[in-house]
């Protein structure tokens, strides 16, 4: 008796961090905010940062990247800190479009910038400034200049 109280209780659990959104990082309404947001902020903090540098400049790039000791990924997209409205936008329903199951992306282009810098050292090869191409009005996918970060999909 008291293991199947125990095992009711814990699939109430299970059921329950389901519809919250906490499961495989779900969302029962995709492109509205969640009671989850891990992957938002996750979102945030590597791509919407308050003191990017707003350059092409290689050198302050890799200034920026050495201070923040983030030398990890080998390309990595800054949008512009005032954008940080728009993207928290994307998650409603007035400012974002379902993309694919969960992922939600903007009605409206970004600009943003894709850092490629080598893994380890922050020695940064390029800047380029990049402006999304996704026709919200299209039902096929995305358009892609070449770079893997014309759309910025997010989960809400």
């Amino acid at each position: 008796m008291k293991n199947l109280k125990l095992l009711i209780l814990s699939l109430s659990i299970c059921l329950l961090l389901g519809n919250l959104g906490v499961s495989g990082y779900s969302n029962v309404e995709p492109c509205q905010r969640s009671r989850c947001n891990n992957c938002h902020e996750k979102f945030l903090y590597r791509h919407v940062r308050p003191n990017t540098p707003l350059t092409t400049d290689r050198n302050a790039w890799e200034k920026y990247l050495r201070e923040q000791n983030d030398c990890s990924r080998p390309t990595q997209s800054f949008l512009h800190p005032k954008d940080r409205e728009r993207v928290d936008a994307v998650c409603s329903s007035s400012g974002g479009k379902r993309y694919q199951g969960n992922l939600c992306i903007s009605q409206s282009p970004f600009t943003f910038l894709t850092v490629r810098s080598e893994t380890g050292t922050c020695g940064v090869s390029s800047v380029r400034i990049i402006k999304s191409k996704y026709d919200v009005n299209s039902q096929q996918s995305p358009k892609s200049s070449g770079s893997p970060m014309d759309v910025y999909p997010l989960v809400c």
